[in-house]
């Protein structure tokens, strides 16, 4: 890439330009007008000098370093299956037998590179409104609420268009898009944005080489780590789904196969080679607000899972019958539900929803309550 005001054809030569045009210090350049778009350097055209912004060069490293960490997170098991395909294909090569790129890697690839991703696109609007307001910080940590405030409304002021095109158009959903990117890169904590299912492979690697004992020990730790709040950011845990499953498959798993807790139907083997469950929990995690915890936890097969989801309310009862006599640890939802609220993670709403999904009787309800 060289700049109309240069025309060099040397490789130095096209460097420098390039670097100038990534710096912004170019003259025909109209939406830069001498300074970068992230306000990092001012070209002075009387002097023939550069200036730098310190704070501003910090702030674009912390933020993104933490989108590089995101990406590595999300996709790092598409990077590693591009870079073994890669390493077999200069094998293969170097042996003067040369093969094609394994399809379903590349099509992954160039998806990859084709897809939006919608945190990252958001990570750099909120760089460019960090870099053109007043405030003056080098972390994004250091941002608190009338600092995100400000934020939201440049982004929403100056690049209505851009979030359109991300399916961002009324006010409320592009606060709350904003606001959740802002506080996922302050936490430096991605699950919300990564789908589960990408990264379950790598996630039952990790903990493969762990006794039962001590993933079951780990499952009790996270779980009473967890709160009950009306959080609109509240998230998931991903690591005690992970946690979970790798304990069943340690524990239950016969022929590599785990069986639904509620209909004890064998499940499938995925094409990463793990058994498939989804896991369920019995207080909705969203709609009741029911507590992450593996007591409130359960895996079921696709199609238990969408019944009890889906059902009429009075052909549920069977099916939550059949979860609370079958589940792998052999505890009933009283003994579940009792140990929860000894944790102070019960609600009586939480009691409510259940009676009201028959999943407990009235006496159930007055038993664990009293």
């Amino acid at each position: 890439m060289v700049s109309n005001d240069g025309g060099d054809k040397n490789d130095e030569d096209s460097r420098k330009e390039l670097l100038k045009y990534l710096l912004g210090i170019v003259k025909n350049m109209p939406k830069d007008c001498g300074t970068h778009y992230l306000n990092i350097v001012t070209w002075n055209k009387t002097k023939s000098t550069v200036s730098c912004e310190k704070n501003n060069i910090a702030l674009l490293y912390d933020v993104y370093s933490r989108l590089n960490d995101y990406k590595i997170q999300k996709y790092h098991s598409l990077f590693e299956r591009c870079e073994k395909d890669l390493r077999k294909r200069y094998i293969a090569s170097c042996n003067q037998n040369p093969i094609p790129m394994d399809s379903k890697t590349k099509i992954d690839w160039d998806l990859y590179n084709i897809h939006l991703d919608q945190f990252i696109y958001l990570g750099i609007l909120i760089t460019i409104a960090l870099s053109n307001t007043d405030l003056k910080i080098q972390e994004i940590t250091a941002l608190d609420s009338d600092d995100i405030s400000k934020i939201i409304r440049y982004i929403s002021e100056n690049f209505s268009t851009s979030l359109k095109n991300i399916g961002l158009k009324n006010k409320t959903s592009i606060k709350h898009e904003i606001a959740k990117a802002i506080n996922a890169l302050k936490e430096e904590e991605y699950s919300i944005y990564i789908d589960v299912t990408e990264n379950r492979k790598y996630a039952y690697a990790c903990y493969r080489s762990w006794s039962s004992n001590d993933l079951y020990k780990r499952i009790k730790e996270i779980s009473s780590e967890t709160s009950v709040s009306f959080a609109e950011n509240r998230t998931r845990n991903t690591n005690l789904i992970n946690l979970l499953k790798s304990y069943y498959i340690q524990r239950y798993a016969e022929n590599s196969m785990l069986k639904c807790e509620c209909c004890k139907e064998e499940t499938f083997i995925t094409a990463s080679g793990e058994p498939y469950v989804e896991f369920h929990h019995l207080i909705p995690f969203n709609i009741a607000y029911g507590p992450d915890h593996y007591l409130n936890l359960f895996a079921l097969c696709p199609n238990c899972h969408s019944k009890i989801h889906f059902l009429n309310t009075n052909e549920k009862q069977i099916y939550y019958k059949q979860l609370n006599q079958n589940n792998y640890l052999h505890i009933s939802f009283i003994e579940r539900l009792c140990t929860l609220r000894e944790q102070n993670l019960l609600r009586s709403y939480h009691l409510e929803y259940l009676l009201s999904e028959n999943a407990i009787t009235q006496d159930d309800y007055n038993y664990i309550a009293a």
